[in-house]
């Protein structure tokens, strides 16, 4: 499957960062900046690599119809909300970097954010799922056994429809009956249910069922056809809901496991460096009250454990990390969603988690290193 080779090839890019990290605690190369670069690169390179495979090797699934008008509950409080959640999630975040605030507390903020978008876009998808469901069952019952085996009209057929059977479309179809009832036009009335269904499936079947009718189509074979098509359509979606699962949840403990290794690594190379860097202060003391024999001795054994005390501290920490893990964590969004399928305000959603995810463990990890990782400091002739 694409998603087991996409993980495997972000564990690459991140064994390639950390490898990266480490060559530059132990050597610290004159050319600090070229290395970086050429680090950012290949984890781009096989970031984009590993997305572009799985965008081409997975099917797409449009949900929502995106017609002109407001779309469901959901969709239009999402168009609101992101007017204001997104200018303010770019400013706030260019501020904090202005600032010099720490990585971590800047992803968790984006995470926070962005959480209200993506609770609403995961609602939305469940429900737009339910209601593609319950529309194949409906339209079956509708077209099949009452306006083919009755031969009446929508307004009356739609009364004989046990619509309480239907969890997800109740309300729906009960004000299409109410409106239709009134004497309301028929076309406005589903054009209406179209655009408050929010789906892209009822679009197009719906308006598939009623023009057949209009052409003089049998109700019952319609209906048929219509309610089997609709339902071969849902029955794929719910397959790929299993696998797309079951990625997801592999995906979000992945992304924990990459982040977390990547910056614990950061801060043990970060405490190994202070820890020899006191060490080399010591020899100094010691050098200036030695022997020059012994003194040759220190400065001898200075330049062996010399290989750390040059941590490049301020770039590595305060722009590699951040920039390698903006790498990972976009990229592990986009896959989420690419596998998922749906409407593009699922990013939202992965948006959310996966960024307070990122946040919390760069926030974390340091006093967890600090109390699990310590390295005993010589000092004079004890330790």
């Amino acid at each position: 499957m694409g998603g087991d080779a996409y993980i495997a090839l972000m564990l690459s890019a991140t064994i390639v960062s950390i490898i990266i990290m480490v060559s530059i605690a132990i050597y610290t190369p004159d050319d600090l900046d070229a290395t970086l670069n050429t680090s950012y690169l290949l984890t781009i390179g096989i970031a984009v690599f590993g997305i572009g495979t799985m965008y081409h090797s997975i099917p797409g699934d449009q949900k929502c119809h995106e017609l002109p008008g407001q779309g469901s509950y959901e969709q239009r409080m999402i168009r609101k909300m992101e007017r204001f959640i997104v200018p303010t999630v770019i400013i706030t975040s260019v501020l904090l970097l202005i600032g010099g605030f720490n990585a971590g507390l800047i992803y968790l903020i984006i995470g926070v954010l962005l959480a209200p978008l993506g609770i609403f876009a995961v609602i939305d998808d469940t429900k737009i799922i339910g209601r593609d469901a319950d529309f194949s069952v409906f339209i079956r019952s509708l077209g099949g056994t009452i306006m083919g085996g009755k031969g009446l009209t929508v307004p009356y057929a739609l009364a004989e429809v046990d619509i309480k059977t239907l969890k997800v479309l109740y309300e729906f179809i009960q004000s299409v009956y109410s409106k239709l009832n009134l004497g309301l036009d028929e076309n406005l009335v589903w054009e209406r249910f179209i655009d408050e269904s929010g789906s892209n499936l009822i679009s197009k079947y719906l308006n598939i069922f009623r023009d057949s009718i209009k052409l003089g189509g049998n109700p019952s074979e319609v209906a048929r056809v219509v309610s089997t098509s609709m339902l071969e359509q849902t029955l794929l979606r719910e397959k790929r809901e299993m696998l797309a699962t079951g990625f997801i949840v592999l995906l979000i403990p992945m992304h924990v496991a990459m982040v977390a290794i990547f910056i614990f690594l950061y801060q043990i190379l970060l405490t190994m460096s202070h820890a020899v860097t006191a060490v080399m202060a010591s020899f100094d003391q010691v050098s200036d009250a030695m022997s020059s024999t012994t003194a040759s001795m220190g400065g001898s054994m200075s330049g062996m454990v010399n290989i750390f005390v040059n941590f490049p501290e301020d770039k590595m920490g305060g722009t590699y990390i951040a920039i390698v893990l903006l790498i990972i964590t976009v990229a592990n969004i986009m896959a989420g969603k690419i596998v998922k399928g749906g409407a593009n305000y699922l990013y939202y959603a992965f948006g959310s988690i996966l960024f307070s995810l990122t946040g919390i463990l760069l926030i974390v990890t340091p006093f967890i290193v600090e109390m699990l990782f310590q390295i005993p400091i010589f000092n004079g002739g004890g330790v």
